[in-house]
């Protein structure tokens, strides 16, 4: 895959639990897509939110970062997300 200057991408896959997040609400469901991520999917296990990402990016850390940013847009997930290797 290549982007609009014609760099190489790559889809990287990927895990963040969303620290804080007890349950999918509504509202959180349309934060995390107006935020950005309309590339993820939200989904529970317990009382455990994930976030399950297909994001392009150049390298790994690349698209890591970017969805990390893209959540961190989300005033009450700042700083409340882990990455995880799987749930």
């Amino acid at each position: 895959i290549k982007n609009q200057t014609g760099e190489s991408m790559e889809i990287f896959h990927f895990i963040i639990r969303l620290d804080e997040q007890k349950e999918i609400t509504d509202q959180l469901a349309d934060d995390i897509y107006t935020s950005g991520c309309s590339d993820s999917i939200v989904g529970s296990i317990g009382e455990s939110v994930f976030v399950e990402f297909d994001r392009e990016g150049r390298i790994y850390e690349e698209a890591l970062a970017s969805a990390l940013e893209d959540l961190s847009k989300i005033p009450y997930l700042f700083n409340k997300m882990s990455v995880v290797d799987e749930i």
